[in-house]
This record gives structure tokens, sequence and C-alpha cells, in this order.
């Protein structure tokens, strides 16, 4: 039940790829992913099983355990069956507990799988973000630009699982854009507004 292997997402990096300022774990990430899906589903006003969709948040990345944190490029390659195998295989192996794995592996419904993707590339905009306040934004303008090109993939897809009506969609794009524009900002021109 209280697997100490889940603790290990404390300690796996991620944004391998990139020079960071300041490193963040898988467990971070995926606590904020569990806060901003949770945002964005009352936001919507979301109907489904709360239950589901914080733990689809927060266990999202678990096979991360045995992985470690993947560059998006190489997430292709990893969902063979054959990966996808190795990782289950691994899991057991190293998890005395695979339940919460086993769990994400069937989140219950499109809803939640969409609205927690969207969480997910929203919580990686508003760190890069704070690299790029903290100095270092040429080391992640590549990241961002990529991933402002899958949170605009990521939003049709959202669109068409929860279907939220128009005005809610614009208010919500609204609200996502001014979080990361703010992220981006330099925390002495935040006080002066």
């Amino acid at each position: 039940m209280f697997d100490r292997e889940h603790r290990t997402l404390a300690y796996v990096p991620r944004w391998a790829i990139i020079r960071v300022n300041r490193r963040q774990s898988v467990a971070e990430h995926s606590f904020y992913v569990a806060m901003y899906a949770f945002e964005i589903a009352k936001f919507i006003g979301f109907k489904g099983s709360y239950e589901n969709l914080l733990s689809w948040a927060l266990t999202h990345d678990m096979e991360e355990i045995v992985k470690g944190d993947p560059p998006s490029s190489y997430h292709q390659i990893t969902k063979t069956e054959t990966s996808k195998e190795w990782v289950r295989t691994k899991m057991a192996e190293r998890s005395s507990s695979t339940s919460a794995y086993a769990f994400t592996r069937d989140p219950g419904g499109l809803r939640v799988v969409a609205i927690v993707k969207l969480a997910d590339i929203v919580e990686s905009l508003l760190y890069l973000g704070d690299e790029e306040n903290s100095g270092n934004g040429r080391n992640v303008c590549n990241v961002q630009s990529y991933l402002w090109e899958k949170l605009n993939e990521q939003w049709k897809e959202f669109m068409t699982a929860t279907g939220v009506d128009d005005d809610t969609a614009r208010s919500l794009s609204a609200s996502i854009a001014e979080a990361i524009y703010r992220a981006r900002l330099s925390t002495d021109k935040l006080v002066h507004e």
C-alpha cells in the first residue's frame, strides 16, 4: 500500500535534454498537473469523478519510475507494445503495489485524459516560464515553442473530448494564456502593475 518505489518520482529529474537553473522532479510536476487539472475541471463544470481525475493526474507519469523522463521525441518510440510490456514487467518487479500504475492505464474516460493532458502541457509551460524568468530564456525557448504547438493540438482534443461551450472555452483559453504570460514576467514587473 505505501510503496516506497512511488517516492522514487521525487528523485527522477525532468528536462534532462535542456539546461535548467532549477531541476524539477517528476513528483513535483505530477503535483502541479493534479492542481491544474482540478482547476480546469472546476472551470468547465466537469461532472465526472474528481477522484479519477486527480488519481490519473498524480500517476500519469508513474512509469517514469523505471524509464526516467524521456524527451518528447522519444515518447513516440516508447509507445510500441514491446515497450509497454517492458514497462509493465519492470513496474511489477520494482513495485510491490502496482495498483496505482494499473489505475493510470484506465483513467475513467476521454474527458479525464483530455483535461490531464491539457494540464500537463500548461504545467510544463509554466515551469519553463519560471526558467525564462530566472534568466534561462535562451536555453528553454525552443522547448517553449514546441510546447505552444502541442498546446494548440491538445486544445482541439480537449474541446472534442469535453464538449465545452464556446464562451467557457474562450474564458479558459484566456486564463491559461494569462497564467503563462505572467509566469514569464519578472517578479518586479508583477509588483509594479
